[in-house]
């Protein structure tokens, strides 16, 4: 990836780019699926993804309040919060990204 100068993209600016682009396809997901309920295994399954990718994103959604992690026993289930915070999310992407253009 390259930065709008055209300068390559240090490894942790692609790694956040990465992140942020795997937290707006949960929160896509989650928008069209409001009631699903699953585990990190079965949200990486349905996005085509990876359970590492996919387990630091719900990490940081869960901690914003916009997902909630319920404990049953071993497993770990994740589901929408709050509906409402999935547009204030994406408004504060979309003013993030328009500072980088």
């Amino acid at each position: 990836m390259t930065h709008k100068e055209g300068k390559p993209m240090s490894q942790q600016q692609t790694n956040q780019v990465q992140e942020s682009i795997v937290r707006i396809d949960l929160l896509t997901f989650f928008q069209a699926n409001p009631h699903t309920v699953d585990t990190v295994e079965g949200l990486a399954r349905r996005l085509h993804r990876l359970p590492a990718e996919i387990r630091p994103a719900l990490d940081f959604l869960s901690r914003i309040g916009v997902l909630q992690r319920a404990n049953y026993g071993s497993l770990h289930l994740y589901c929408l919060k709050k509906r409402e915070l999935i547009s204030s999310f994406f408004n504060e992407q979309r003013s993030t990204s328009l500072e980088y253009k």
